[in-house]
């Protein structure tokens, strides 16, 4: 029972950090886009520097590690069995 509840665990982890890191990019873009969009009226932007639209992990990234955790944990299993 352990493992699965560690599993469920950990999507919900996994789901709520990516959901979190794209939403934040979407905002990041559309403060930019209003940056420059100002900037083209005239105005003046207090902001030196455009937003990082890019947070955290893609999707491709997500899946690898979570793939490299179960395989590391797999050979670690392997290399000290549990008696």
């Amino acid at each position: 029972m352990t493992f699965w509840t560690d599993l469920l665990r950990n999507e919900i982890f996994v789901s709520a950090a990516t959901g979190v890191r794209r939403e934040t990019g979407i905002q990041a873009m559309v403060l930019n886009e209003m940056i420059a969009f100002f900037k083209k009226m005239g105005g003046k932007v207090s902001i030196e520097e455009k937003l990082k639209e890019f947070v955290g992990h893609t999707p491709l990234q997500v899946l690898a590690g979570a793939l490299l955790g179960i395989l590391i944990a797999y050979c670690v299993h392997m290399i000290f069995p549990i008696k």
